[in-house]
């Protein structure tokens, strides 16, 4: 079999963005800082010895932002490339340039072929209209103030707040020219007695340096050339600042311009720098906790709980706080309880164990398009046999973009040039997530949604607040904080019970008009496959990812259902299960091209009796089919009576402690659905132990394949 695998060199990253410039502008390290579009974009194919060079000539800078670049072969993946100048560059060992078609090469970014003219016409023409314009998108939808509640997380608490900066000398890094900056803007209760939980925000891939204001130009460099000042992305996340803060927490968000500018280097992308860089800053709280020292003096000595931690982290940073959840020990002086990645990227699809997590995934992001931060969950499930209490929630934010969880990163709001990202995926009049389209949430009601999530799982992972949990796991829908926001929720550990894996726990019987079988998300075996890609759609997305983002991890197996009328897929339980006064919670999305599903859930137990849980729910696909769309799987809930039901009455003595099998009943119209799990759900807080997880380290592996049998 001829292996097709090969060991790579590469670096994730993206290049500079393109601002309104008619002509081109090198800055001090050789990159555009603006440019317009001219002849066709070309690719090379070089030998260098056993190895090869592949180089996409651009004609113009492409974006900045959490996407890869990501060079395929007829379609198939070959390598993450990184940027020099205007360049995607991917370096393969033990290929010859005879086995690469120059005119099969294809350059991705994300989801998104972008070595076309048509590609590069519509991004340079969408960056000189975004990066000119100077106010926020329209909201077109009203906002809806909801009247207060008890257990609002965004509701603002009883201390005033204030704000501090420091700047510390600089962390060097192996892979980089020039030290990160150790840069950050903490935000204080005033007044709140003793040591305060603290909570860590950093900040994703964006522009670096910034001259001219709003309308002005922009780098990817670093440090900034002379006349530029630094893009203060740090200080976008005032408005969640000031609400946890004014709740009690301590609040330091940090600058990492210094990862951005020089991230192309680093193979993973700078997720192990981003993580070194929490874990310095972090280093230096401890510190600070336990004597004081520069710049604060003896300020927060007492002041700062270390073991009451929890990471927010945005785009590439939401892989950072990932990380650094990982690569913290029990050694350290700090313990994190939570983290909150928002728009995350995953390349790496490392999920921390005994970590509370809420994922926050908007649903109009044009940047990490995929929305693969719900690996965060998916990949949590199975983790330590499922044994790990911590609760990990996905938060689908409809009418949400990438950036504007940011003020720093949205036009109206921030100092330098800024945009709205979802136009580099779709058109302003697109009716799901176009800015014309009804749709849209506004910046303030983004950020928000964003501040309120955040507050929900701080409370939820330090406080053990039980009402957290009702917004975390959907029972309870968005708080008025949220500004009327529509937001959807799935949530997998906690106090869950697994009833139902496809292929893993349970098997299944299809009746009637029902057709019902097992199906991988990704399969090197030539497997059956949920979802084919289709062209010009996310439909596959977000837990059917492509195969550059570890697909064995995070393309979960489902039970794929097709009916046509009346009919049942029985799931017999591998044990009876006491179910009594729990919910059963089905993860099942719909896919959209079938349209709405009608949907029983039956519960049967050890005589054959059977009790309906829930009736007909008619469940809509997410919106935006022919082109934004998501197969993503949604909560059908089903509450089970506490004890045995009288004669009588429907369920006729049905027993909910000898539950044996759950019946999927379907209904006319014809549809299609793909079942995730089955969870028993209790309602209980549980504690997260305070367990070592065994650690392996690889630092670079090569492995030099070939045709030889056998390798």
């Amino acid at each position: 079999m001829r292996n097709r695998a090969v060991s790579l060199v590469v670096a994730f990253g993206v290049v500079l963005a393109l601002s309104a410039a008619e002509t081109p502008a090198v800055s001090a390290s050789g990159q555009h800082s603006s440019a317009s579009l001219s002849a066709r974009s070309r690719w090379e194919v070089q030998p260098r010895g056993n190895d090869v060079t592949i180089t996409w000539r651009g004609s113009a800078p492409l974006p900045i932002g959490a996407s890869t670049l990501i060079v395929r072969l007829r379609g198939d993946v070959l390598g993450t490339a990184r940027e020099v100048g205007n360049d995607a560059v991917l370096e393969l060992r033990g290929r010859s340039a005879s086995q690469i078609d120059r005119r099969a090469l294809e350059l991705w970014r994300g989801n998104e072929r972008i070595d076309s003219d048509a590609a590069l016409a519509t991004l340079s023409g969408f960056a000189k209209a975004a990066l000119s314009r100077t106010s926020a998108v329209k909201k077109p939808n009203a906002v809806v103030r909801r009247a207060p509640v008890a257990n609002d997380p965004g509701t603002r608490g009883p201390y005033t707040t204030q704000r501090h900066n420091y700047k510390l000398p600089g962390l060097p890094w192996a892979e980089f020219s020039v030290p990160i900056e150790v840069l950050g803007e903490v935000t204080v209760p005033t007044n709140a007695p003793g040591a305060r939980p603290l909570v860590l925000i950093l900040h994703g891939r964006h522009f670096t340096c910034f001259q001219g204001g709003p309308q002005g130009d922009i780098t990817g460099d670093w440090p900034c050339a002379p006349g530029f000042d630094a893009v203060p992305s740090h200080r976008g996340y005032r408005m969640m600042a000031d609400l946890l803060a004014s709740q009690g927490y301590m609040v330091v968000s940090i600058s990492a311009n210094g990862i951005n500018g020089q991230d192309y280097a680093a193979p993973d992308g700078g997720a192990a720098a981003r993580s070194a860089l929490i874990r310095h800053h972090l280093a230096i709280w401890a510190k600070w906790s336990r004597g004081g020292g520069s710049p604060f003096g003896l300020e927060l000595r007492d002041r700062i709980d270390m073991t009451q931690v929890v990471l927010v982290g945005h785009s590439r940073g939401g892989e950072g706080v990932a990380r650094a959840a990982i690569d913290s020990t029990r050694n350290d002086p700090w313990k994190i309880r939570g983290i909150v990645p928002i728009g995350p990227t995953a390349f790496g699809a490392q999920v921390p164990a005994y970590v509370h997590t809420a994922v926050l995934l908007p649903y109009c992001d044009g940047d990490v398009s995929d929305l693969q931060g719900q690996i965060y969950v998916d990949g949590s499930r199975d983790l330590l046999g499922g044994r790990d209490p911590s609760l990990r929630t996905a938060v689908m934010v409809m009418g949400a973009n990438h950036n504007f969880f940011n003020s720093e990163w949205t036009p109206g709001l921030a100092k330098a040039p800024a945009e709205d990202d979802w136009l580099y995926f779709g058109g302003e009049q697109d009716a799901t997530c176009g800015g014309n389209g009804g749709n849209r949430l506004s910046p303030q009601a983004q950020q928000a949604v964003g501040a309120t999530y955040a507050a929900a799982l701080v409370q939820y992972a330090i406080g053990g607040d039980r009402s957290m949990l009702d917004y975390l796991d959907g029972a309870t829908p968005a708080p008025p904080s949220a500004l009327g926001a529509d937001v959807k929720v799935t949530a997998l550990g906690a106090d869950r019970m697994a009833l139902y894996k496809p292929g893993k726990l349970g098997s299944i019987r299809a009746s009637g008009a029902m057709k019902a079988r097992v199906c991988d998300g990704y399969s090197l075996t030539g497997g059956r496959i949920c979802v084919a890609s289709r062209p010009n759609t996310l439909a596959v997305h977000p837990h059917w990812l492509e195969s550059y983002v570890a697909p064995e991890l995070a393309s979960p197996r489902a039970l794929a259902l097709e009916w046509n009328g009346r009919g049942a897929a029985r799931i017999a339980l591998p044990r009876e299960a006491d179910l009594r006064g729990r919910n059963v919670d089905v993860r099942i999305a719909i896919d959209p091209v079938s349209g709405p599903a009608r949907l029983a859930v039956r519960l049967i137990d050890s005589q054959g009796r059977f009790r309906v849980a829930s009736g007909d729910s008619e469940l809509q696909p997410l919106p935006g089919r022919d082109r934004v769309g998501k197969v993503w799987a949604q909560r059908l809930r089903v509450r089970v009576p506490k004890g045995v039901a009288p004669k009588g009455n429907e369920s006729d003595g049905f027993d909910a402690s000898r539950v044996v099998a759950i019946e999927l009943v379907g209904e006319a119209p014809a549809a299609r659905a793909y079942v995730l799990d089955v969870m028993a759900v209790g309602h209980r807080v549980l504690a997260v132990p305070d367990v070592a997880v065994p650690r392996v380290s690889v630092a670079t592996l090569r492995v030099e394949e070939g045709d030889t049998p056998g390798q």
